[in-house]
């Protein structure tokens, strides 16, 4: 299966070597939210498969940040019937943006978290510790493993720390019947929101071991 992309100025290498890169500009970010309307301008790498065929998905991620919600990690998308390919551009509104669950690393507060956001109708947002901060760059690298498993209708989400692994959020709606059907993507993500206009250049997130299971 090959992987396309969104938001990105070149197209990803097929088939993804086990570890990558993907950098977002600010401003770029995948929200819903009636305060800030609905975006979807980050860089996306993904996969195309069924719903109903989809078992689980892991990825390791690592990141260098500098500003407030600095963020990269695994995404499931549901793109619109009415817009089967949303981008920067065309995914604006309640009709033509995706519902989606991302999870990753997330800065904010000045310290980085795992951050789970679900997007049914508008984004519900969690965060939870982050397994392990890298002492290397001022404490400033961060680095962390998300897995996604399908549970009967539920997305579980887990964080894993060496053999170790903890749920951190579970989330109902994504498996429900009505969405087992639906076209779905399974890929990574970067998003720099650079809220307070602090960024001097993109964020760049690296991703290794990304692996999906029908």
């Amino acid at each position: 299966m090959e992987h396309s992309s969104v938001n990105t100025s070149n197209p990803p290498p097929n088939p993804l070597p086990r570890t990558f890169a993907l950098s977002a500009d600010p401003k770029s970010d995948i929200y819903a939210a009636p305060a800030h309307g609905y975006v979807w301008t980050a860089p996306v790498i993904y996969k195309t498969l069924k719903a109903s065929s989809f078992s689980k998905a892991s990825l390791s991620i690592t990141l260098d940040w500098t500003t407030t919600y600095d963020q990269g990690g695994l995404i499931l998308a549901f793109p619109s019937p009415s817009n089967p390919i949303p981008d920067a551009k065309n995914a604006k509104d309640v009709s033509t943006h995706p519902q989606w669950v991302k999870a990753g690393i997330e800065i904010n507060d000045g310290k980085p978290w795992i951050s789970v956001v679900a997007r049914e109708n508008y984004a519900d947002w969690s965060l939870a510790s982050t397994p392990a901060v890298s002492s290397s760059n001022d404490g400033k690298t961060v680095k962390a493993t998300i897995e996604f498993e399908k549970h009967a209708n539920a997305l579980m989400i887990f964080v894993r720390d060496g053999k170790e692994r903890r749920m951190i959020r579970e989330v109902q709606w994504v498996f429900l019947e009505g969405q087992l059907e639906k076209e779905a993507w399974i890929g990574v993500y970067c998003c720099r929101p650079d809220a307070k206009g602090e960024a001097e250049g993109p964020l760049e997130v690296h991703f290794e071991d990304f692996v999906v299971e029908n």
